[in-house]
């Protein structure tokens, strides 16, 4: 009832409550039409009489009459009439939580000034349950943008006025909600880390172990280790310990760091304070030294001096006497106060060696000891 070709009109039903008045009204440039239907003593009219019902079929009937062989006419843009980009929703200026933008037209007396304040985007903490806001405690890969539409009508309190609004919003599939006002508390959830060893301000050299002790209400991921900020390894199972040598650090005081990553990214950190006394004493030298000719070989039996930070045995082996040979490719694991037996191969079967076996500790100190051991290869 309300399209008439390409030919320009504007049209506007009304009904008021309980059917008691139905209005259309309508208008080219040049005529004017409007037409009421209602009962004169302003009783509702039978069924659903609103004015798209009763009075749109008498206004479209007498415009087709009025305007029938006239000359169609185009609506001129009234002086002021501006076209702003809009929230669909709110009609105000857009931001960057507005998820749908429209152009809208305004007069001149009425172009948006305020900022749309229906879809408000918060930071949610999806460790804690429900929703809540997120804090500075909730780690990034834990937090969620989430956006709220706070859509109401212009009287929320009435639901004549309310509850059309809200169905409406639901059956367009816009969820209205309020962004929450409690605050995540992680306070009481955040994992908890110690370093066992080494206690603040021990003085260490050499090979030293660091072992923390960590725990969390979501489970540890994985612990790791820093000396002066610099990350030096982790470890994911309980007890978590990591080796270092402090023959890579200066001497003097040094930053040991152990921090602890629970399953939901949360963490905690422990440092302590050591001294680095870089070890200048080599270990001491080699007991009960055997040789047993082989064939192209030679296998030499040994017990490894006690110094505790004791690492390895290199052997050197010359056929001249009183001279240290050249190093055999292989270097010997050692551990305090343990025998061994090592055979050396590739030798030349018939030459007679002399052997020098030189203990060497964690902090690369070698026993430089000249003592040799000779036998005729098979």
């Amino acid at each position: 009832y309300f399209s008439f070709g390409n030919r320009q009109v504007a049209v506007k039903t009304g009904t008021t409550q309980n059917y008691r008045d139905a209005w259309t009204v309508g208008f080219t440039p040049s005529v004017v039409t409007g037409v009421w239907v209602g009962n004169n003593d302003n009783t509702s009219m039978k069924g659903k009489a609103d004015g798209s019902v009763a009075a749109a079929p008498i206004w479209h009937r007498y415009m087709d009459i009025i305007l029938k062989d006239t000359q169609e006419e185009k609506f001129n843009r009234p002086i002021g009439i501006k076209e702003y980009t809009v929230d669909k929703l709110s009609n105000t200026l857009p931001t960057e939580n507005s998820p749908e933008k429209i152009y809208d037209i305004f007069a001149s007396w009425q172009a948006p000034t305020e900022s749309d304040d229906i879809h408000l985007s918060v930071k949610i903490c999806k460790i804690c349950d429900g929703d809540k806001l997120a804090t500075d405690l909730c780690p990034a890969s834990e937090v969620e943008n989430r956006t709220y539409t706070n859509l109401h009508s212009e009287v929320p309190k009435n639901p004549n006025w309310e509850n059309p609004v809200l169905t409406w919003a639901q059956n367009n599939g816009i969820h209205t909600s309020e962004p929450p006002k409690e605050t995540c508390s992680l306070e009481n959830s955040l994992p908890t880390i110690d370093i066992s060893s080494p206690t603040g301000n021990q003085s260490v050299s050499g090979s030293f172990s660091i072992s923390a002790e960590a725990a969390s209400v979501f489970g540890v991921k994985l612990v790791e280790f820093f000396i002066d900020n610099i990350g030096i390894g982790q470890d994911i199972e309980a007890p978590y310990s990591i080796a270092y040598n402090a023959a890579n650090l200066s001497n003097g005081g040094h930053q040991i760091s152990a921090t602890v990553i629970d399953n939901k990214t949360l963490t905690a950190s422990k440092t302590v304070s050591v001294l680095v006394v870089q070890d200048t004493t080599a270990p001491g030298s080699v007991s009960g030294v055997s040789l047993t000719p082989q064939i192209g070989g030679m296998s030499i039996s040994w017990k490894n001096p006690s110094d505790s930070d004791l690492g390895k045995v290199i052997i050197y082996y010359s056929a001249i006497l009183g001279s240290l040979g050249i190093k055999y490719p292989s270097e010997v694991p050692a551990t305090p106060n343990s025998n061994i037996i090592y055979t050396l191969s590739r030798l030349t079967s018939g030459t007679k060696y002399y052997f020098t076996l030189r203990p060497v500790d964690s902090s690369g100190n070698e026993n430089l000891t000249t003592t040799q051991y000779s036998a005729t290869a098979l």
